[in-house]
C-alpha cells in the first residue's frame, strides 16, 4: 500500500491530454565548425550563404578558419545586429539577403544573431544553420522576438527552426564568467517555464528537468574550475532547456523579460537572471510541477535556490542595477498585462506590480 508521501510524489495523470509535435533538425554536438559547417551547407545545396553575426562574432568565425586551408563558408555578412532585434535591423538584414540572393543563413552568435536570422528566414523562407556561442537556447526554438515601435513581439513560425545546429565547445571557452552565468540562468528560465506551461507533457517535463540539472552542474563546477567538462554540461543544459520551451511555449516570465528588454532596453540574459526567482516564487505555490526541483537545491524552493545560485555566481539580483527607473514599473505592468497570458496562476495588476517592485529592489523572493 502506498504511503501518503509516495502518493504526493506520484504525478496525477488521470484525464491528462496533450499533443506533441517534435520538429526535425540535425544537432551536431562536440564537433569543430571547421569540420562540419561545409558538410551542412552542402547538404542544403547552399550556393550563396549569408552570415548573420555581430562584428565580434564575424571576426571570431574568421579566426576559426585561419590556417585551416578552407575558405570562409559564406558569400556576405550582415553584422549590424542589435539586442531585441529592432524591426529596422531585421529589414536591413532582409534587404541584404535579397541583394545577395541568399539561399541559406549562417547564424553565428547569441540570441540577437539567432533571432535576426529567424526574422530574415520568416520573410525569405530560407533555411538556417545555427552556431550558438552563448547558452541562449534560441538555436533550437522556432519563435523569435522582434521589437516594433518600442514593443517586443513574439513571433512563432515553425519554418524558422534551424535545419542544423552545431555546438562547438571551443566557441564557449572564451565566455566571461558573468556572461556564462547570466546566459545559463536565461537557459534555465526556458526550462522552468516549460515545467509550468499549460502545454507541458511527459516529454517536455523530462527534457526540462534534465536540462536544468545539467546547467546547474555546469555552472556550479565552472564557478570553481572552468574545465571543458563544465562547459559541456552547460551546453547540454542550454540545448535541452531550449528544446523543452520550443514544445511548450512562453508564459509570464518571458512576457516580463520581453517587455523590460524591448521597451526599456534592459539586457536580455541579465533580466532573465534577475526575474527568474521572483516568477518562480509567484508560480510555485500554485503548481506541483516545480516542486521536484527542490532536490536540486538541497530542499529549498526553486525561488530560493535560483536566487542563491545567482548570488554565488556574482550575477545581478535586482532590476535597479540593470538601469530600470522606478517610475517605469507601472508602465511595465500595464504592457505585460495588455495581452492574455498562459500559466497556472495569472497575476492581477496589484500582484504583478508587487512582483516587479520586489525584483526592482532586490528583496528576497517570497518574503
Amino acid at each position: 500500500m502506498s504511503s501518503e508521501s509516495d502518493q504526493e510524489r506520484m504525478p496525477q495523470l488521470a484525464g491528462a491530454r496533450f499533443a506533441v509535435h517534435p520538429r526535425e533538425h540535425r544537432v551536431r554536438f562536440g564537433e569543430s565548425i571547421i569540420d562540419v559547417l561545409g558538410e551542412e551547407l552542402r547538404a542544403l545545396r547552399a550556393a550563396s550563404p549569408l552570415l548573420i553575426s555581430s562584428p565580434r562574432g564575424a571576426a571570431m568565425l574568421a579566426r576559426s578558419f585561419v590556417g585551416s586551408g578552407r575558405a570562409l563558408p559564406y558569400v556576405d555578412a550582415f553584422t549590424e545586429i542589435l539586442p531585441h532585434v529592432p524591426d529596422s535591423v531585421a529589414r536591413a538584414a532582409q534587404r541584404l539577403a535579397v541583394r545577395n540572393r541568399s539561399d541559406c543563413l549562417v547564424a553565428f552568435g547569441g540570441g540577437s544573431a539567432l533571432d535576426t536570422a529567424k526574422a530574415v528566414a520568416h520573410e525569405r523562407q530560407i533555411p538556417i544553420i545555427a552556431i550558438p556561442t552563448t547558452l541562449s537556447g534560441s538555436e533550437v526554438t522556432f519563435n523569435f522576438g522582434l521589437t516594433v515601435e518600442g514593443l517586443k513581439q513574439t513571433i512563432v513560425d515553425p519554418g524558422v527552426l534551424a535545419r542544423a545546429v552545431v555546438y562547438d565547445p571551443a566557441l564557449f571557452r572564451g565566455l566571461a564568467p558573468l556572461e556564462l552565468a547570466c546566459s545559463g540562468m536565461n537557459a534555465m528560465a526556458h526550462a522552468v517555464e516549460a515545467l509550468y506551461g499549460s502545454q507541458a507533457n511527459p516529454l517536455t517535463t523530462s527534457i526540462a528537468s534534465a536540462g536544468i540539472e545539467h546547467m546547474l552542474n555546469g555552472l556550479r563546477h565552472h564557478r570553481s574550475d572552468a574545465t571543458l567538462d563544465a562547459i559541456t554540461q552547460c551546453m547540454y543544459g542550454a540545448w535541452l532547456c531550449g528544446e523543452a520551451l520550443a514544445q511548450v511555449g512562453m508564459g509570464l516570465h518571458h512576457r516580463l523579460c520581453h517587455v523590460l528588454g524591448g521597451t526599456f532596453g534592459l539586457p536580455h540574459a541579465r533580466t532573465h537572471t534577475v526575474l527568474l526567482p521572483y516568477v518562480a516564487a509567484f508560480i510555485e505555490p500554485w503548481t506541483k510541477t516545480l516542486k521536484p526541483l527542490r532536490k536540486l537545491f538541497d530542499g529549498e524552493t526553486s525561488a530560493v535556490g535560483l536566487r542563491r545560485l545567482a548570488v554565488s555566481l556574482g550575477a545581478p539580483t535586482n532590476l535597479r542595477s540593470l538601469g530600470l527607473p522606478e517610475e517605469a514599473l507601472e508602465r511595465a505592468v500595464d504592457l505585460a498585462l495588455a495581452r492574455p497570458l498562459d500559466g497556472p496562476r495569472l497575476p492581477t495588476k496589484i500582484e504583478l506590480s508587487a512582483l516587479l517592485r520586489r525584483a526592482w529592489s532586490g528583496d528576497q523572493p517570497g518574503d
